[in-house]
Order: C-alpha cells, then sequence, then structure tokens
C-alpha cells in the first residue's frame, strides 16, 4: 500500500507541469476557435461523460435526452462507440450526437483540434451543460478536470449559460481542479451540487455558484417490461421469493479484498428467503464489475450460486430495482435508481460521495466502509433493511419528492425546475 501511494505520488509530481503546460495551449485552442466562432445562439449543448461499458454515464445521457426532448441540441462524446445508441436514442439514430475525440482527455494534436472545433461552435449554444458526477474533483483525473472547468468558463465568458450537472466533490480534491473549479465560479457558471455535503465543500473551497440539488438520474423514468432480465425477477417473485439486486465494484476490488464479504451476503440472502441477482455496472478494465462478480461466483457452491445478469442497459436495471426488496452496491448509480424506485440501497462508499447521497434520505446508517470490517457491515446492514423493510421503505418514499425536486433544479436554465 505504501508502495503503492508512492508511486501514485510520484505521477502526480511529474505530470504537473505537463498537465499545466496542456491546459494552457488547449485554453489558446478553445479561445481561438470562440474567435472565429459564428452561429445564431440558440441550441442545448451537453459535453457528455466519457462513457462506454457504464450503465450510470448511460443513464445520464438517457436523463438528459428525456429532459431535453423537442429541443435543438448537440451531444458532445469522446466517440459514438462509448455510447449505447440504440439504448439512448431508439433506432431512429442520433443526429445530435457529436464525437470529439480527446475533448476532455489526452495531450496531443487530436485533444487541441477538437477543443478548436468546440471553440467555434460556442456562438450557436445558448446552454451548455457539463455532465460532472464524480470527476470534477481530480480525483480519477486532474487534466480532464480541470479541462471541463476550463471549457465550462470560457464558454460562459462568451456568454453561454453554462451548467455543470449534478456532481460530488470530495473533501479532498486535487489543487489544480479546485482553483479551475473558482476561475469558473468567478466567471458563473452554475454548479449543482448533487448533495449537501458536497455542497459544503464547495463554499467552503472558494465556489459562490453552488446550487443544492440531487443526482440527475433520480429524473431516470425508462423501463423494459419485456426484458428476460425482468421476466426473471417477475418469476421468482411469483415463486415466493424476495428479490435482492447485488453488485460488485472493480474499482473497490481493485483496493479492498471483498469475495469474502459478498459471499457472507449472499449466503445470508438466500436464507432469509431473497433470489439474488448479481448485476454489474461496469463493464470497463481495468476495474470491471463483471471481473469482481466472477471472482466472487467462484467462491460459491455451484448449488448456491446466484443469477449473473450481464452488462445491460439503465432501462432494464431500473425496471429489475421496481420488483426489487433490497440492493447492495458498490457503485452509485445503481443506488440511485434503486432509491429513486423507493427500494433500500447499502452502499459502498467511494471517492466521498456516498455519504452525501444517504444523507438526502435520512439513511447514512446504510453507508458500508470499505476495509477489514466490510463483510460485517454487510451482514448487519442486511439485517437492518430487512427487519425494518417497511420503516426504511417509508423514510424513501417520504423524502423522493423532495430529492427529484433537487433533481430537477439540474435543468432550470430551460426552465424546468418546480
Amino acid at each position: 500500500m505504501f508502495f503503492r501511494g508512492t508511486v501514485q505520488a510520484a505521477v502526480r509530481k511529474f505530470s504537473a507541469p505537463r498537465n499545466s503546460l496542456t491546459l494552457a495551449v488547449g485554453e489558446i485552442a478553445i479561445r481561438l476557435g470562440a474567435v472565429v466562432s459564428r452561429g445564431e445562439r440558440g441550441s442545448v449543448a451537453l459535453i457528455a461523460a466519457t462513457g462506454g461499458g457504464n450503465l450510470g454515464d448511460q443513464a445520464m445521457l438517457e436523463t438528459f435526452l428525456d429532459e431535453t426532448a423537442g429541443l435543438e441540441r448537440s451531444i458532445f462524446v469522446q466517440s459514438r462507440s462509448a455510447v449505447d445508441v440504440t439504448s439512448a436514442f431508439g433506432r431512429s439514430g442520433a443526429d445530435d450526437l457529436v464525437a470529439m475525440p480527446g475533448l476532455t482527455h489526452g495531450f496531443g494534436l487530436r485533444h487541441f483540434t477538437s477543443l478548436y472545433r468546440f471553440g467555434r461552435l460556442l456562438s450557436s449554444f445558448a446552454t451548455l451543460f457539463v455532465v460532472g458526477a464524480d470527476v470534477m474533483d481530480g480525483a480519477y483525473s486532474d487534466k480532464a478536470s480541470r479541462t471541463r472547468w476550463l471549457i465550462a468558463k470560457v464558454a460562459a465568458d462568451r456568454g453561454v449559460k453554462v451548467a455543470v450537472l449534478g456532481f460530488s466533490w470530495n473533501g479532498k480534491p486535487t489543487r489544480g481542479a479546485r482553483e479551475a473549479m473558482r476561475r469558473a465560479s468567478k466567471s458563473n457558471v452554475t454548479m449543482y451540487a448533487r448533495d449537501p455535503l458536497s455542497a459544503t465543500r464547495l463554499r467552503e473551497d472558494g465556489s459562490t455558484s453552488v446550487v443544492e440539488a440531487a443526482d440527475t438520474v433520480f429524473l431516470y423514468s425508462r423501463r423494459d417490461e419485456d426484458s428476460r432480465e425482468a421476466q426473471l425477477v417477475a418469476q421468482a417473485r411469483r415463486a415466493g421469493k424476495r428479490i435482492a439486486l447485488v453488485n460488485a465494484s472493480g474499482l473497490v476490488a481493485s483496493s479492498t479484498s471483498q469475495v469474502g464479504a459478498y459471499a457472507s451476503a449472499i449466503q445470508l440472502l438466500q436464507r432469509l428467503n431473497y433470489a439474488v441477482f448479481m448485476v454489474p455496472h461496469v463493464d470497463r478494465a481495468p476495474r470491471s464489475d463483471t471481473s469482481a462478480i466472477a471472482a466472487i461466483m467462484t467462491s460459491i457452491p455451484d448449488s448456491a450460486k446466484p443469477t449473473v445478469i450481464e452488462m445491460t442497459n439503465p432501462s432494464i436495471v431500473r425496471t429489475m430495482a421496481l420488483g426489487a426488496d433490497l440492493v447492495i452496491t458498490g457503485r452509485m448509480h445503481l443506488a440511485v435508481i434503486a432509491l429513486s424506485c423507493g427500494v433500500p440501497a447499502a452502499v459502498i462508499a467511494t471517492q466521498g460521495k456516498v455519504m452525501g447521497l444517504l444523507e438526502l434520505f435520512s439513511l447514512t446508517d446504510l453507508c458500508l466502509e470499505p476495509g477489514a470490517t466490510l463483510e460485517q457491515e454487510m451482514l448487519s446492514r442486511i439485517h437492518l433493511i430487512n427487519d425494518r423493510i417497511g420503516g426504511v421503505r417509508n423514510e424513501i418514499q417520504r423524502a423522493l419528492p423532495h430529492v427529484k425536486q433537487l433533481a430537477e433544479r439540474n435543468f432550470e436554465l430551460l426552465g424546468k425546475a418546480k
């Protein structure tokens, strides 16, 4: 662990100068593009999440599409292959999907070219939305976070209304991300914090443009009753079983031994008469949930193995959640989908973002800490939910209307907030 931390610190130290130089050149590229930008301001634009094998990223995209239906819009992605086009747009295709390789990532000519191209389009945007989620504080990539803030700031400086959609801000953002956020705030970029804790941290770090909101996926409403996965859940319920959706995160697995905890949790759920469905949320190397689930399955006898669901789309997972009694997950957006359906979710804490989510429902006791106590905590939360299922559901239902109103704030620049 010490060696890993030392290596990561060294990488950050030697990456910092390159990041700063890249950002300086990138700012020149986007501002040059903006200078020659021509167009009638009126469209809505979105810089989508990286996507590609990530159910949460897909759900955020599909929520945005539903909330902006009927508007002229441009959806900017790193590549079209990073989006499940059929799930998002249907069979009619995606005329408003624009591929800009390396727009927020990368260091070379492709990155600067995409920034220049984006700058040339700025005059046609009335509103620009940037998917925030967990990628604004530098925890995953300092340079990519700073680039998103840079794009938001330049767009705002050019008269575009700019919003960073429902995002978390952890207690230890990178120095570069914090400074970039402050500059964006001074340019009146609206920052929609998706939980009260993140809002407080942002204000403490210097933002003057924070709006307390909630994750946009609380507005997600698609479903697929005809899917094979939904039919499996319905079949189990007809057989008298309760339903548990269980996710194992490849991200958590990369730093925490979790196989034993999950094996014990699955066995407990089965003794309590639950049909258990293993649901991957991210299927992207090197931290794939599919691999994490496979590792857990090897520790469970064939006679007790739960049903493993292949990587699918958000509408199918939401339909499964509507028929579920509880969820255990290492990925936050599965918890958001579950809670939006009124289903209790015990969530493994990552990147300082889970506690704030559960605060919205006064259910912070459902937060699980990765580490040596994970198995004990997981089993105790299963008992807590199972023994108090009606009371926990009532708490969620009481909070849910307000949480959805908070989520609607993300789109108030379109006049959609209530």
